[in-house]
């Protein structure tokens, strides 16, 4: 009996002066040993740019770009998998602390909790590792998290009749093509563009128009209808050249229906008393 409590008392001073002799773990978001560091993807560089109007509803132009840019945002998820800490590569494995008695170090800060002494990681990852008392080698197991990155955003802003959008040269491209398209007089024809392609239509409507083109799932087509007899679009070129057909085809006079309908048939009238 003396002497397993001795035993058990050595082990609890080995594992207390391990980790000064052989030293603590690397500190949480620093280099790996033996996995290098993945790059994270660079931010896009926005810029800012005011439009004023003098005839469109800036509201209309904000609902437009909605309807032919992508998402305005992006999410960037974190490496996933064993070894390693977010940002590092998949399968590096960094030397574990050394744990307390039983091989369950102290509780991470924040909450967390961690096996074998070593915090979890950011990111709301559960971390396993921490070498115990008999050198076992610890590891980590996360998820590394999702993170939001902003690609454009547009407002508008009434008083001044103004659209305000951050986002790259082609967004701020689409912009100025939509404030050219909706600010110009009504009968004034379409202005030169630069990245949008527009229709002004004669006896179609836009919305039937843009029913037929979602229906034949055009790769990479983004459409809008700011006005009955305007679409707008965003498209590849050739796409551009097979919706320019259709629109060519329907829009035209409708064909009235040439079946003869059939005469309503006379009401009887009320016997005479």
């Amino acid at each position: 009996m003396r002497f397993c409590f001795r035993a058990i008392a050595g082990l609890m001073v080995i594992a207390w002066a391990l980790p000064v002799v052989v030293g603590q773990p690397p500190e949480l978001g620093g280099p790996i040993p033996g996995g290098p560091i993945r790059p994270q993807p660079a931010k896009p560089q926005l810029t800012v740019k005011v439009f004023k109007l003098e005839r469109g509803e800036p509201g209309a132009v904000v609902e437009a770009l909605n309807s032919l840019l992508e998402s305005p945002d992006v999410e960037v998820n974190s490496p996933m998998g064993p070894g390693g800490l977010p940002g590092s590569m998949p399968g590096a494995v960094p030397p574990g602390g050394f744990g307390g008695f039983g091989g369950f170090g102290a509780v991470p800060p924040g909450g967390q909790f961690g096996f074998g002494g070593l915090p979890a990681p950011a990111a709301g990852q559960a971390g396993f590792g921490g070498a115990g008392q008999l050198g076992a080698v610890g590891c980590f197991i996360g998820n590394g998290g999702v993170n939001t990155i902003p690609v454009w955003r547009a407002t508008a802003q009434a008083r001044t009749r103004s659209v305000v959008v951050r986002g790259s040269e082609r967004h701020l491209k689409v912009a100025a093509d939509l404030v050219a398209i909706l600010d110009r007089a009504a009968n004034d024809p379409l202005p030169k563009l630069q990245v949008v392609k527009a229709f002004t239509l004669k006896h179609a409507t836009a919305e039937e128009l843009a029913e037929v083109i979602n229906a034949l799932s055009f790769e990479g087509v983004k459409l809008a209808t700011p006005d009955v007899r305007l679409l707008t679009l965003v498209a590849p070129d050739d796409a551009v050249k097979s919706i320019e057909e259709l629109v060519k085809e329907l829009d035209v006079p409708g064909k009235d229906n040439s079946e003869p309908k059939p005469k309503p048939k006379p009401e009887p009238k009320p016997e005479s008393k």
